[in-house]
């Protein structure tokens, strides 16, 4: 887990206030309120860049492990009948003001079937984005850009598939686009409607209510949800049993997800390499901490050439229907033996690490956290992938007399061929 370099050892975040930014500076900030051991509470601040890592009730640079609260899974119809705390502009000023979201939602077990009672949740703004979209610093910047993923991204619509063109000027992390789990995940992000039109209220809200102070520029976080019809959450926080009432400190994962997407999506960009050895890959500088706990400092910039992936709390993500995507490419290099892979992540991890928007001449490595895990059922997408190998299988079992059993599927891995004599 990273730490954040100007805030003491495990300090509960109580509190998760405006964000702000200098009239001169594109980095925005977002006031916590804290909580140390003692009980004793204070007022600190973090790069918006970090958003993964702030979640209600949870500890930041924590030293041992701590409890997530009462979990709870439940399940909406859609959004559309959800409450949002009134935005009051006599209020702007509060530096922690917290927008939410007030709804009824159906209790579920651990099989999504529904349980007797309806709860009454009461869920913060900030952690639904947070969980939906800020799973890497990228996004997180992004979101309070407007027209961000367009300058970024440009996407094509073939006959048969989406072409996503990543422009040069896009500091995704070219890394990232190695797992096909976060490949899904960004395309829904850009090609579902109902997704992008969340997405980019976050930037039109902020320039809607932020307002002007002194020499800053202030914003009480707030968006549009999208409508997340039949989708089912994975929550943890703190429930009031005598009212049935829910509130969530934080989302572990949603399920059930619908997706617009059809077709296949392809990305393309010219940092891709193609070895003709056959295998595909980012030309990534990137290195893995590996298990180790890099200090963010949000007062250095990160170099656009060193950049180190993080493994942090991951969102889960389970559509119903799995978006096929893949990486393609002009470009092909000659891989020698005994030469180091580039695609491949070393570990040489330094302690120091920026999450602000990487520049060439950045002073420490950047960083980018590795935030999603896709459980999506998506095996019968490469099942095509093996017919040469189940063809040997056959020709070996017909010769040697070995009763076959052929390539299935299995819950989510491969059932083993079983070679029976």
């Amino acid at each position: 887990m990273a730490k954040i370099s100007h805030i003491a050892k495990d300090m509960k975040i109580k509190k998760i206030g405006a964000l702000f930014k200098k009239h001169n500076s594109t980095t925005w900030a977002v006031n916590l309120g804290l909580e140390n051991e003692d009980g004793l509470i204070s007022s600190d601040y973090t790069n918006f860049s970090n958003a993964k890592l702030l979640r209600k009730n949870s500890h930041i640079n924590p030293t041992q492990e701590y409890t997530k609260g009462y979990h709870l899974r439940f399940k909406i119809t859609s959004t559309q009948d959800w409450v949002a705390s009134t935005y009051n502009p006599d209020l702007t000023k509060g530096k922690f003001l917290e927008h939410y979201f007030l709804f009824d939602a159906v209790r579920v077990d651990q099989f999504g079937q529904p349980m007797s009672e309806t709860i009454k949740i009461r869920l913060p703004q900030f952690e639904l984005a947070r969980s939906l979209f800020f799973y890497t610093p990228y996004l997180a910047r992004s979101a309070v850009l407007e027209n961000s993923l367009s300058i970024d991204f440009d996407i094509v619509s073939n006959p048969d598939h989406y072409l996503i063109n990543i422009l040069p000027a896009c500091s995704y992390p070219t890394s990232h686009f190695n797992d096909a789990g976060i490949r899904r995940i960004l395309s829904w992000i850009l090609l579902d409607s109902d997704i992008r039109r969340s997405f980019e209220s976050i930037s039109q809200f902020c320039t809607q209510y932020g307002h002007d102070f002194d020499q800053y520029r202030i914003w009480n976080f707030c968006f549009n949800p999208p409508q997340l019809s039949g989708v089912t959450f994975n929550a943890y926080g703190y429930y009031k049993a005598e009212s049935s009432e829910f509130f969530v400190n934080e989302i572990a994962g949603f399920q059930n997800i619908t997706s617009r997407i059809s077709k296949e999506v392809k990305f393309y960009s010219d940092k891709f390499i193609e070895s003709k050895s056959g295998g595909k890959g980012g030309n990534s500088s990137g290195t893995k901490n590996d298990g180790k706990e890099p200090t963010i400092k949000d007062d250095e910039e990160g170099n656009s050439d060193d950049v180190q992936i993080i493994d942090v709390v991951p969102t889960l993500f389970e559509f119903l229907e799995a978006i096929e995507t893949s990486k393609t490419t002009k470009k092909s290099r000659l891989r020698n033996h005994g030469t180091k892979d580039q695609d491949l992540p070393s570990s040489n991890a330094t302690s120091e690490v920026s999450t602000n928007e990487p520049i060439p001449e950045g002073t420490i490595p950047s960083a980018e956290f590795n935030g999603v895990e896709d459980e999506t059922e998506d095996l019968h997408l490469y099942l095509d992938r093996f017919s040469a190998f189940q063809q040997m299988i056959d020709l070996f079992c017909k010769e040697n007399s070995v009763k076959n059993l052929n390539l299935q599927l299995n819950s989510h891995r491969f059932c083993r061929h079983l070679l029976v004599r």
